[in-house]
């Protein structure tokens, strides 16, 4: 398998994975502590690879990328993201206890299809772009 499809089937794999498992915590009223927990996760990642630059280096490794020194002006983007998440999550923690109940309420009493379905559209239209981005990125 080409290094373009390997990394558009785990650009693929991996938001279609995030997208089940955030529908599954907003179905029980936890996707603020999903959120959160994962701004936390990316964040550290983050941190680590700009201070090392290995998590970015094993990827361009694996994928048969360019090694690219320095992003420059890029580096500050997932750090910048990841905080985006903590800052987001974290007050709707505060707010609403580990158990968002009017969240939980509504999916179970029949949201929960409508959400399903715009959420599965719209990663649908994310994976395109990223998977498309990726492809061309490798090519130049």
């Amino acid at each position: 398998m080409n290094p373009r499809c390997k990394l558009g089937l785990l650009l693929t794999l991996d938001l279609l994975f995030l997208l089940l498992l955030l529908l599954f915590m907003v179905y029980f009223g936890l996707s603020h502590v999903f959120l959160l927990g994962l701004g936390i996760l990316l964040l550290l990642l983050s941190l680590y690879d700009c201070r090392t630059g290995r998590l970015s280096s094993v990827t361009a490794l694996l994928f048969g990328l360019p090694e690219v020194s320095d992003n420059g002006k890029l580096n500050w983007l997932p750090i910048l993201l990841s905080l985006v998440l903590v800052f987001y999550s974290a007050p709707i923690l505060k707010q609403h206890g580990l158990v968002n109940t009017a969240q939980r309420w509504a999916m179970q009493s029949g949201l929960f299809q409508r959400l399903a379905l715009w959420s599965a559209a719209i990663a649908g239209l994310v994976i395109a772009a990223a998977v498309t981005l990726a492809g061309l990125e490798r090519r130049k």
